[in-house]
C-alpha cells in the first residue's frame, strides 16, 4: 500500500529517488495543522528543517513524526551539532528519533556512532554525517513506514546548543567551515570546553 509522506525541509529529492513506493509532499516553510488535513500524511519526516514544529502538530501526529539529526543524541541537541562535537570533544554520530515538544529529546528510533577523521575539515565531516544519516534511514525505512520503529528513551544528560552559541567561538573557525577538525578540537581543549562522557 502506497504511503503518503510529508517531508519537512529541503531534501525531498533524496526521498523521491530512494523510496519509490511512497508519495512525497515537501514543505520548507513553517507549517500548521491545515497541511495535515490537506495532504493527510501517514508519516512526517523532518530533515534539515529550520522551524520549530508546533505542539498541536506533534500531538496530531503522535508516533508518526521523525527527525533526522546529525549527532549521537543526547549529545549535541539543537544547532550546529558537528561543530560542537569537535569544540567539546563529545561523541559523534547520527540519530533518527521520534519528535516530541522538547527539541531533539524524543525517543531514539535508530542511531549510529560515526568515526570521523580529525584531519578532515568541518565541511568534510559534515558531508560524512549527511551520508551516514541517509544510509541509516534507507536501512531502516521499512520499520519506520510500517510503524515498527523502536522507541528507546534517551539516557544521560548530553548537551544542547542554540544557533547563537557559536558566536562566542568564531575564533575557532580560522578558515570558516574549511577549518580542520583537529584545530577546532585543540581550540576547545585550550578553552576548557571538553565535556565528560562515557
Amino acid at each position: 500500500m502506497e504511503k503518503r509522506i510529508l517531508v519537512l525541509g529541503p531534501h525531498v529529492a533524496f526521498f523521491r529517488a530512494n523510496f519509490e513506493d511512497s508519495t512525497f509532499h515537501a514543505v520548507d516553510s513553517q507549517i500548521d495543522t491545515h497541511i495535515l488535513y490537506e495532504f493527510k500524511p501517514s508519516l512526517v519526516i523532518s530533515y534539515g528543517y529550520r522551524h520549530i514544529v508546533k505542539k498541536a502538530i506533534l500531538q496530531e501526529l503522535h508516533g508518526r513524526i521523525f527527525n533526522l539529526h546529525i549527532s549521537l543524541l543526547p549529545w549535541n541537541r539543537g544547532a550546529d551539532p558537528n561543530l560542537w562535537s569537535w569544540l567539546e570533544n563529545s561523541p559523534r554520530g547520527v540519530t533518527i528519533h521520534h519528535m516530541e515538544s522538547r527539541l531533539d529529546e524524543g525517543p531514539i528510533a535508530f542511531q549510529k556512532e560515526v568515526d570521523l577523521d580529525p584531519a578532515d575539515s568541518l565541511a568534510e565531516t559534515y558531508m560524512v554525517l549527511q551520508r551516514e544519516i541517509r544510509s541509516l534511514l534507507v536501512e531502516n525505512w521499512n520499520q519506520i513506514v510500517s510503524g515498527k520503529a523502536p522507541t528507546t528513551p534517551q539516557s544521560g544528560v548530553g548537551t544542547s546548543h542554540k544557533i547563537d552559541d557559536k558566536k562566542s567561538h568564531t575564533a575557532a573557525l580560522t578558515d570558516g567551515w574549511n577549518t580542520r577538525c583537529v584545530d577546532v578540537l585543540e581550540y576547545g581543549r585550550k578553552k576548557g570546553l571538553w565535556v565528560e562522557h562515557h
